[in-house]
């Protein structure tokens, strides 16, 4: 048997189920930006928010996945940031929503919920670090932070 034809099959394969699971991928996250008014893009940078100034960005970063819209009155971007693009890329999920709304230390129920949360110009972004969220977990994060911004400017 020649396992150099054998290897040539499997790496095919494992490609085919790349390209599968990733079209399935933006299908899902089609579907959520649609029911949160959102739009699913290929647009690779969000050049309107302010991005490169926040902490955790680093210039080798790369945006994926981007969704953008208005919900809930508010303007919103959510996307997967990826760091060290490759086998050991560092993934962090961020909703970007521009708001003049005063928040202030993070509550607990945001720490708990492993969330982080920092102001820019008039964006505030929210991340979760260390992987890249499924459509439906991309959908309640993005709830969970109009929540918490909803509870903020009630609180002021």
């Amino acid at each position: 048997m020649n396992w150099t034809i054998v290897a040539g099959f499997i790496a095919i394969l494992g490609f085919c189920g790349w390209i599968y699971a990733r079209g399935k991928q933006k299908h899902d996250l089609t579907a959520t930006a649609r029911t949160l008014g959102l739009q699913y893009t290929n647009q690779e940078f969000p050049n309107d928010i302010p991005l490169r100034r926040a902490s955790f960005f680093a210039e080798n970063d790369r945006v994926e996945d981007l969704l953008q819209g208005v919900t809930q009155g508010f303007p919103v971007k959510a996307f997967t940031l990826v760091g060290f693009p490759g086998e050991l890329a560092i993934e962090k999920a961020v909703v970007a929503i521009k708001t003049d709304a005063r928040v202030g230390e993070p509550t607990t129920l945001l720490r708990a919920s492993e969330l982080q949360v920092e102001r820019v110009g008039d964006w505030l972004f929210f991340r979760r670090s260390q992987r890249r969220l499924r459509a439906s977990e991309l959908k309640q994060l993005i709830s969970d932070c109009l929540s918490y911004l909803h509870a903020a400017e009630i609180a002021h």
